[in-house]
């Protein structure tokens, strides 16, 4: 089957990739690959984006995994289990942090009712006021400078805050 007569909703480019046919037992399951495995190269926005079959994943090692290491090796993409999971034992070592009473900082980021709107500025209302959240304006402040909490934001609100700073830290 060639592109042009292949199904399919994007815009695409057929690559053809060889691989060297192998057999092996994986639980009750024969695996064997063969000489000529075709992929689709799809448009997804300004990026690119392949689907890999399960059986090529499972060989690979890759099929329970929720990210894979990607390198580029004498012109060929290679992919490869993650050598550590991403922020791998973060938790563990904030909650230490906090036990050792190393956590006397946090960011944070100031509330106006004035100021002008922008795609960095999450809108809220706070107390019947209006105002904005100033996502453009990060500190660093000490816990002994926070007097009285005020109140916390709406789980709408929360989720909208950390949608723009992944946005505003995105490379």
């Amino acid at each position: 089957m060639t592109d042009s007569t292949a199904p399919h909703l994007y815009s695409t480019q057929t690559v053809v990739a060889i691989i060297a046919l192998t057999i092996r037992i994986q639980g009750n399951n024969t695996v064997a690959t063969g000489v000529f495995v075709q992929i689709t190269i799809r448009d997804i926005g300004n990026s690119k984006g392949v689907v890999l079959p399960k059986p090529l994943l499972a060989q690979a090692g890759l099929d329970d995994q929720g990210t894979a290491d990607m390198t580029v090796e004498n012109g060929a993409i290679v992919s490869r289990r993650p050598a550590k999971a991403v922020r791998a034992g973060w938790a563990e070592c904030a909650k230490a942090v906090a036990a050792n009473g190393g956590d006397v900082l946090v960011m944070g980021a100031p509330m106006t009712s004035k100021g002008f709107p922008a795609p960095f500025r999450v809108p809220l209302t706070h107390a019947g006021t209006k105002g904005l959240i100033l996502l453009d304006q990060l500190r660093i402040v000490d816990k002994a400078r926070l007097a009285k909490r005020l109140g916390a934001v709406s789980a709408k609100t929360l989720t909208a805050v950390l949608v723009t700073l992944q946005e505003v830290f995105a490379e």
